[in-house]
């Protein structure tokens, strides 16, 4: 209910401050619930044009919701687990390529492959990735 009345809220409505008062009670009643963290990352990095602090939410969402999956050996719950933490590792993945930190990237992308259905779409996001990273011609030490 409260990701929902919030998406709303700040979507559809204009109603920022009161859709992250109300993701911030959600969060009062359910600590570190990784859902409700998700949804505050979003508040962060859409309306309120602050990619840092999303990124910090959307970190922690990540933890926590590891450890839910971890925990869980319902099928639906790991089913909706695993595609919240798809969407956590894309959203971390797009946010580090946006500020340039291409190896923060591929190391979110990494992780995503575990999680999406379709990894050859993820392999092919890495390997462009890759290709962009700076190439070094140091010679190894022996």
């Amino acid at each position: 209910v409260y990701t929902t009345a919030a998406f709303w809220l700040r979507s559809n409505l204009g109603r920022v401050d009161e859709a992250e008062a109300f993701l911030r009670q959600g969060l009062k009643h359910n600590p570190n619930h990784p859902q409700l963290l998700f949804e505050l990352g979003q508040l962060y990095e859409q309306n309120r044009r602050d990619d840092a602090r999303a990124r910090r939410i959307w970190e922690l969402a990540l933890e926590h919701g590891r450890q839910r999956l971890q925990s869980t050996t319902d099928p639906m719950e790991r089913r909706g687990g695993e595609y919240l933490l798809e969407q956590i590792l894309g959203r971390l993945a797009r946010v580090e390529e946006r500020h340039g930190n291409l190896a923060g990237a591929l190391r979110y992308l990494e992780g995503l492959r575990l999680f999406t259905p379709r990894p050859e779409i993820i392999d092919q996001q890495i390997a462009e990735l890759r290709a962009r990273l700076p190439q070094t011609n140091a010679v190894p030490r022996q």
